[in-house]
C-alpha cells in the first residue's frame, strides 16, 4: 500500500486535535464529579442513576439527532455541542461557588453533557468520513482513540492534582476554557472550508420518516445488521463495568488507586490508538472487533477479582487498549459501508439500538449485586475468598460473570463465521459518487 492511499488530510488532524481538548477538559471534569458524588453518597445505586440519565440521549434522543446531522452543517452543530456543555458546566460552577451544589445539579450537568456527546460523536463521524479517503480512516479513527486516551491519562491524574490545588471550582473553569478554545478552533477550521454533505433526500419525507430511515436501511444490509445486534449485546456487560469500574475501585482501594486505574485505562486506550495511527498494513476490521470483544471478556473477568494496585493497573490499561481497537475498528467498519450523506441518520439507529440493553442491564445491576450476589457471597466462603466481601466483592463477582458471558457471545459467533460484511459494497456505491473536495463542501454549504 503506498504512502499517498493512507495519507491523512492535515485539516483532518487538526479536527481530531481540537475534539481532544474539549475530550480533556470533560475527562477532568468527570473524575472529579464522580468523587464528589461518591464523598456525598458513597452509594453504588446514585452511579447507577447518574449513568442511566447519561444513556439517555444515545436511546431516546439518538434519532432526532441523527436526522440534524444529516440536515444541519457538521461544523455549527458541533460549535452548538461545545455550547450546551459550556453553559452546564458554568451553572455547575455558580452553584460551588454558592455552596449549593446539589446530586440533582450534577445530575442536570450530565444530562446535558451527554447531549452534547452523542451530537459530537455523530458529527465527528461524518465530517471524518468527508475529509478523510476510504484508505486513511482506519489511521484517523485510531488517531481520535488515542487522543481520548491521552484524556483520559491526564483527566484523573490533574483531577487528583486539580481537587487538592484548586478545588471543584478551579476544575470547572480549566473545563469551560478548554471548550471554549476548542470551539474557537472550530471556527477556524470552518473558514478554510469544513461544512458537510447533505442527505440527497432531504425533504422527501417527514421528519419522522427521516429517523425510521437510519434502522430500515441497517435491516436492510445483513452484516451492518449483525453488527449492530452484536454490540447491543457486548454492551449490555461492558456497560455495567464501566459504571462499576469507579465505585469498585472507591469501595476497594481508594481515590488515589482509582485516579491511577482510570489512567491506566487510558494509557491503553492512547497507545493502541496511536499504533492504530500508524498501522498502513492490510487488516480485516470484522476480526479486531471480535477478537477484541473476546479478549475484553477476558480481561472483565479476571479484573472482578483482582484487588492489587498493580493487578488493576494492568488489567485497566489492557480493557483500555482493547476498547480502543474495538471501537476504532467498528467505526471504520460503518464509515466503509455506509455513504457520508446519511451517516447521521444510520449512526443514529446504531446507536439506539446497540445501547438498548445498557440501561436496563445497569439498572437490573442494582438490585441483583445486593440482593443475589452479596447474600451469595456470604454463604458460599470460598467466593468471599476470591472475590472478597462487601460491595466491592458484590460488584467484582458481578463484573466477572459478565466477562465469562461477552466471552461466550464471542465463541459462538466465531464459530458461526464471525461478523464479515459479506457481499456489501462500500458507501461511495449506494448513493452515487461521494463530493471530493472541500471547496464543493463548502459551495453546498454556503447554499444551505
Amino acid at each position: 500500500m503506498s504512502r499517498a492511499s493512507t495519507s491523512i488530510p492535515r485539516q483532518a488532524v487538526w479536527f481530531v486535535v481540537t475534539r481532544g481538548i474539549s475530550g480533556l477538559g470533560s475527562s477532568l471534569t468527570a473524575f472529579c464529579l464522580d468523587v464528589w458524588v461518591y464523598r456525598q453518597t458513597g452509594s453504588y445505586a446514585m452511579f447507577v442513576y447518574l449513568a442511566l440519565i447519561g444513556m439517555l440521549p444515545n436511546i431516546v434522543l439518538a434519532p432526532v439527532i441523527g436526522a440534524l446531522t444529516d440536515r444541519c452543517d457538521k461544523c455549527r452543530l458541533l460549535l452548538a455541542c461545545e455550547a450546551l456543555p459550556t453553559l452546564a458546566l458554568s451553572w455547575v460552577l455558580w452553584r460551588v461557588s454558592e455552596h449549593a451544589l446539589g446530586v440533582v445539579d450534577v445530575a442536570g450537568a450530565i444530562l446535558m453533557l451527554a447531549l452534547a456527546s452523542t451530537g459530537r460523536w455523530m458529527a465527528t463521524g461524518v465530517t471524518i468520513s468527508i475529509l478523510v479517503p476510504p484508505e486513511g480512516r482506519g489511521r484517523i479513527n485510531g488517531l481520535q482513540q488515542s487522543f481520548f486516551g491521552m484524556s483520559s491519562v491526564l483527566g484523573p491524574m490533574l483531577g487528583v492534582a486539580g481537587l487538592e490545588a484548586i478545588g471543584l471550582e478551579g476544575v470547572l473553569a480549566v473545563d469551560i476554557l478548554a471548550k471554549l478554545v476548542a470551539a474557537a478552533a472550530l471556527l477556524a477550521i470552518r473558514a478554510s472550508g469544513l461544512g458537510g454533505a447533505e442527505d440527497p433526500r432531504r425533504g422527501e419525507g417527514t421528519f419522522l420518516s427521516e429517523m425510521l430511515f437510519g434502522l430500515k436501511w441497517v435491516f436492510r444490509h445483513a452484516g451492518l445488521s449483525r453488527l449492530m445486534l452484536f454490540f447491543m449485546f457486548f454492551n449490555l456487560g461492558a456497560g455495567v463495568f464501566n459504571v462499576a469500574f469507579a465505585p469498585y475501585l472507591l469501595a476497594s482501594v481508594g481515590n488515589r488507586v482509582l485516579a491511577w486505574g482510570l489512567a491506566s485505562h487510558g494509557a491503553g486506550v492512547f497507545l493502541c490508538g496511536l499504533a492504530l495511527a500508524r498501522w498502513k498494513g492490510p487488516g480485516a476490521p470484522e476480526w479486531r472487533v471480535l477478537g477484541g470483544a473476546l479478549s475484553f471478556g477476558a480481561v472483565m473477568a479476571v479484573w472482578g477479582m483482582s484487588r492489587s494496585p498493580e493487578a488493576i493497573a494492568l488489567l485497566a490499561f489492557c480493557a483500555g487498549a482493547l476498547m480502543s481497537l474495538i471501537l476504532a475498528s467498528s467505526q471504520t467498519i460503518w464509515q466503509a459501508h455506509v455513504p457520508a450523506e446519511i451517516q447521521g441518520k444510520v449512526f443514529a439507529a446504531r446507536m439506539m439500538v446497540s445501547f438498548s440493553l445498557g440501561p436496563v442491564a445497569i439498572l437490573v445491576s442494582l438490585p441483583f449485586s445486593t440482593y443475589v450476589i452479596a447474600p451469595l457471597l456470604q454463604a458460599l466462603p470460598w467466593l468471599g475468598r476470591m472475590w472478597g466481601a462487601g460491595q466491592g466483592g458484590a460488584l467484582g463477582l458481578m463484573v466477572s460473570a459478565l466477562g465469562l458471558m461477552v466471552m461466550l457471545q464471542c465463541l459462538a459467533l466465531w464459530l458461526r463465521g464471525g461478523l464479515a460484511m459479506g457481499h456489501e459494497g462500500p458507501a461511495e456505491a449506494a448513493l452515487g459518487p461521494k463530493p471530493g473536495a472541500l471547496g464543493e463542501l463548502s459551495k453546498q454549504n454556503n447554499g444551505d
